[in-house]
């Protein structure tokens, strides 16, 4: 979900760079699997004392912050971090092998737990879909805003999304434009051809281009 290149950014900037979540994730389920099995942590069990919890920020004063885990100075490579997370799995596999999961309620909960915590980090991007209300119940009275509003109400399903902490492509927009029969593009875009409202998707590329100052460039190599 996240280029290798945007692993030190800060899209909120009190809190920790996006590949310390990496490390997070799974050493947070190894703290509650050691617990659970009364056992030793994963190696490197070092992890627990700078992976165990984030910065929960004070928006409104940066310099209260809450205990919290602090990171090393150099900070951990990706490989290493995904070859911990790797063990953990590793950990987790065994325990169901073994079935203790469904015996032991103490290591069930523990996995229960972490399921239920990487889950939580997927929400923070994607969004599955919800139920939606649209329209109003009509009163039949002459109260109320003077405009149009659908009744009755009825539900719509809207569709699962994704949130990127990017700008939106040339590919993207182009996708859209397509998929929507809009047929007034950007001020920076210019038609190569003149385009029909049915085309699809790689017809509409190859007939617009992006303008620069060395002249027209073919959209299609401009999409990313």
């Amino acid at each position: 979900m996240i280029p290798p290149d945007a692993l030190m950014e800060q899209p909120i900037p009190l809190r920790n760079p996006l590949l310390s979540y990496l490390g997070h994730i799974p050493t947070f389920e190894d703290i509650h699997l050691t617990r659970a099995t009364n056992s030793k942590p994963t190696e490197p069990a070092y992890y627990h004392q700078i992976f165990e919890r984030g910065i929960d920020p004070d928006v409104d004063d940066p310099s209260k912050l809450n205990d919290h885990s602090e990171l090393p100075d150099v900070f951990l490579c990706l490989e290493d971090i995904l070859q911990y997370r790797e063990h953990v799995k590793a950990r987790i596999m065994a325990l169901y092998e073994s079935e203790t999961p469904y015996t032991d309620r103490c290591i069930g909960r523990a996995l229960w737990i972490g399921f239920e915590h990487e889950g939580g980090f997927e929400l923070t991007i994607g969004f599955s879909d919800e139920l939606s209300n649209i329209g109003h119940h009509d009163l039949e009275s002459d109260d109320g805003p003077n405009r149009f509003f659908e009744r009755e109400p009825y539900e719509i399903t809207v569709p699962p999304i994704k949130a990127q902490g990017r700008l939106v492509s040339n590919g993207e927009y182009a996708k859209y434009l397509a998929d929507v029969k809009e047929p007034q593009i950007p001020a920076t875009w210019s038609k190569t051809r003149d385009a029909r409202s049915d085309e699809e998707y790689t017809t509409f590329v190859a007939r617009h281009s992006i303008k620069t100052v060395w002249g027209p460039v073919p959209l299609s190599q401009t999409l990313d």
